[in-house]
């Protein structure tokens, strides 16, 4: 499925984080929202990323999603960790616990 039929443009800038570039698509099987969100703070006096703890990522809602969904959240070096979310009509809001250079989000339907 393309992004644009989810309303997702590849490399769409969260406009509450500047900082985060996402890019997200609609995986049929098996099926998923995955997500990827990226740290683009970077601090050139001293050449690295500043570290995105807990960062808030609000994405458009594909129809396929909603509440009943389940999420986690993978991180370089890290367990995956379920996460919770925020479902309205037309987007998805979740916290990134850790966001040093990239995380994963990936939303499953039930089983």
């Amino acid at each position: 499925q393309s992004l644009a039929a989810v309303g997702v443009e590849p490399g769409v800038r969260d406009v509450s984080q500047p900082d985060l570039l996402v890019h997200a698509y609609y995986r049929n099987s098996p099926p998923a929202y995955v997500i990827h969100v990226v740290n683009e703070a970077y601090n050139s006096d001293d050449d690295t990323l500043q570290d995105r703890a807990n960062a808030e990522v609000t994405v458009r809602r594909p129809p396929e999603v909603d509440a009943s969904w389940t999420l986690r959240i993978l991180c370089p070096g890290r367990s995956p960790m379920p996460a919770t979310f925020e479902a309205a009509a037309d987007t998805l809001r979740f916290h990134c616990p850790s966001l040093n250079v990239y995380a994963v989000a990936v939303f499953t339907p039930p089983v």
